[in-house]
């Protein structure tokens, strides 16, 4: 009788979960991309027709009931990365990925976002600086989570931003 080589079989198991992540990580990127396109286009459709899309979009996508305010859920995402600077889109994508549901607001995403971190650093919650000419906004002072010199480096440290919880 062989003997099973259970490293060989957990290396050929986690290769495998690799690729699959892979592929889930880009049909969630086509999702979103998607989802973005129809929450643009959908305000387009005349006000007697976006129920019915609305029932007809919600239906396909199954999507979960509303998180929370969209200030509530971004906090949850400054909670998660506290030592990271991020700007209006990576909370955009960030809450896209997680699934919150912009269909309910009258601006475009990145405006309801832009006004609510507005908000919110001005009573102190959050930090806002600039970096090449983009505000970045961050849990903790500045100071406090490293010295970002560059969006480049920014965009480097995004790239582990976790999705709210």
């Amino acid at each position: 009788m062989d003997a099973v080589d259970y490293e060989q079989v957990l290396r050929d198991a986690v290769n495998h979960l690799g690729l699959l992540v892979k592929q889930r990580n880009m049909l969630d990127a086509e999702i979103s991309r998607t989802r973005q396109f129809i929450d643009a286009t959908l305000p387009m459709v005349p006000d007697d027709a976006k129920v019915d899309w609305r029932a007809v979009i919600d239906k396909f996508l199954k999507r979960p009931p509303a998180i929370g305010s969209l200030a509530s859920s971004i906090r949850n995402i400054f909670d998660a990365n506290p030592a990271l600077g991020l700007s209006v889109m990576d909370i955009r994508d960030t809450l896209v990925k997680g699934g919150f549901d912009f269909t309910a607001y009258v601006s475009n995403p990145l405006s309801s976002i832009s006004t609510t971190l507005r908000r919110m650093a001005e009573k102190g919650d959050i930090y806002k600086f600039e970096l090449e000419g983009v505000n970045i906004y961050c849990a903790t002072r500045p100071s406090e989570h490293g010295k970002i010199k560059s969006l480049d480096e920014a965009r480097v440290r995004r790239d582990t931003v976790k999705p709210e919880k």
